[in-house]
């Protein structure tokens, strides 16, 4: 197996969505803008090393298919295409809410109003307007390119061990 640590090539160009879901249907999107961050992306060399990493859903007629590294110039990259372990982040530098399937334009005003209060640990919280809303599915995206660097297993560039 090769490692790589994939970073965002310019400041403020990677986002965190995170969605919330409560019981009724009522979503909220929260965006984080990071100034930086970085991933150790799995890339496996064998067709055992995919088996090992897909576990169920390797489908070796789909094999051809897969990606395993992004292009350092794709313009978005969405890191759930990847097999990714998020090793940091740091500086959030914006949060931006969305609320959906709240027809209620009070309730809208009073999610709006806690999370502007609260950010976004009102959410773990979960009281008054925020209770009831619970994690429901994360991903990241960089934007303006990447930067690869081989590492090993632990995220440690392969070129600080030399």
């Amino acid at each position: 197996m090769k490692y790589y640590i994939i970073e965002p090539k310019f400041k403020e160009s990677l986002v965190e969505a995170e969605w919330y879901e409560r019981e009724d249907g009522a979503r909220i999107l929260v965006q984080t803008l990071w100034r930086g961050g970085s991933f150790k992306l799995s890339v496996p060399e064998t067709e055992n090393e995919m088996k090992e990493l897909l576990g169920d859903s390797y489908d070796e007629d789909d094999v051809e298919y897969y990606t395993w590294l992004p292009e350092e110039d794709d313009d978005y990259i969405e890191l759930d295409d990847y097999q990714f372990e998020m090793l940091s982040t740091w500086d959030g530098c914006s949060e931006d809410y969305e609320i959906f399937k709240v027809e209620d334009e009070d309730e809208v005003d009073a999610i709006t109003e806690a999370l502007d209060e609260n950010g976004i640990s009102g959410l773990w919280d979960g009281e008054g307007a925020l209770e009831g809303f619970d994690a429901d599915y994360c991903y990241y995206e960089i934007h303006g390119g990447c930067v690869l660097t081989e590492c090993d297993e632990n995220g440690e560039p392969l070129e600080e061990q030399e």
